[in-house]
């Protein structure tokens, strides 16, 4: 053991030591040792850039105040960017697309200077992209998805999301048989995957869905009008995306979409229709607190109904039906 460590300090020190103008030669065309010294930027700084204001101050929030909290978000972010979303594909499309760009001399240039242009193309790619979609959507609901959604605290950054890595698909379905049911849960209320939940009656009551959604279709009527409002009040719930753009946005860019696909001439078409008229005047003798008795005919030539599929308008101004009234003492 002795002789072999001899022999390889004797190694050391027969090296001969290379001078400075041998390894300036090394180095790649164009290179230059003042930007080896300067910082690199990195694709999430140029993120953040693009961040509305409010959301930037978050991220600075839990960094200099909360950092398990924004540790427990970079991992949140890890695992849906690569495993449970399309944003690792796109960013690979930037870079393919910046490299078919490059003039030769260009594409053997300095490895830093490259990843720099890159940085730089990439953030003409920025505003219109998924990766800041995607991104804003999780800064805003990431502290609501831990609190109201999941059992995963928020500042919990050393539970992991392994759940987001088994949600490789855009689109899944829930049924009574499905055991990962809160995997799809948690899958639909981040911007991650999926981004279609086609469920049965399992997903009807109980169930928060509204972080992420704002459409609903009916592909299967419900029994009464009162399932119908429980299918839809799981998209349509206070502090949910419907909310939060009625906020920004207001009413007439972020109403809630409600959809009944149907066959046309087919009994299909009856029962919507008969389901929208009912459920019309249900809505209607509610409003009015009035009583009446329901159609019960089926008919199978029924047509018109579509009337009933409205937009919502500025309610209508009702008389009380049952007024109040104070007499002299």
């Amino acid at each position: 053991m002795l002789l072999r460590r001899s022999q390889q300090m004797q190694r050391m020190e027969k090296r001969t030591e290379f001078p400075r103008e041998a390894l300036d030669a090394l180095r790649p065309h164009g290179a230059d040792q003042r930007e080896y010294d300067a910082p690199i930027g990195t694709i999430w700084g140029k993120v953040f850039d693009h961040l509305p204001a409010p959301l930037k101050s978050r991220l600075v929030d839990w960094a200099s105040a909360r950092p398990r909290i924004a540790e427990n978000f970079a991992n949140y972010i890890k695992a849906g960017f690569l495993f449970a979303s399309p944003v690792i594909v796109e960013l690979y499309g930037w870079y393919v697309t910046f490299e078919r760009g490059l003039a030769d001399d260009e594409k053997h240039a300095n490895v830093q200077r490259r990843y720099r242009k890159f940085l730089d193309f990439a953030d003409l790619q920025i505003p219109n992209s998924l990766l800041l979609k995607y991104f804003s959507s999780a800064i805003a609901t990431f502290e609501q998805l831990c609190t109201k959604i999941i059992d995963h605290e928020v500042d919990a950054w050393d539970k992991g999301w392994r759940t987001l890595t088994t949600l490789s698909s855009p689109a899944w379905y829930a049924s009574g048989e499905s055991s990962h049911r809160q995997h799809l849960i948690l899958g639909f209320n981040s911007p991650f995957y999926p981004n279609t939940l086609i469920a049965t009656s399992v997903f009807q009551e109980g169930v928060n869905l509204h972080l992420q959604c704002r459409k609903v279709h009916h592909y299967g009527i419900a029994w009464t009008p009162g399932d119908n409002e429980q299918r839809v009040g799981r998209i349509d719930r206070l502090f949910g995306k419907v909310n939060s753009l009625l906020q920004r946005q207001g009413p007439d860019m972020s109403a809630l979409e409600i959809n009944y696909p149907y066959l046309k001439d087919s009994f299909d078409e009856d029962q919507v229709g008969s389901f929208i008229e009912r459920k019309y005047a249900v809505e209607d003798k509610m409003d009015r607190c009035t009583q009446g008795d329901f159609d019960r005919e089926i008919r199978l030539n029924r047509s018109g109904w579509e009337v009933f599929l409205r937009t919502p308008v500025p309610d209508a101004v009702l008389s009380d039906p049952y007024p109040a009234s104070f007499g002299r003492d």
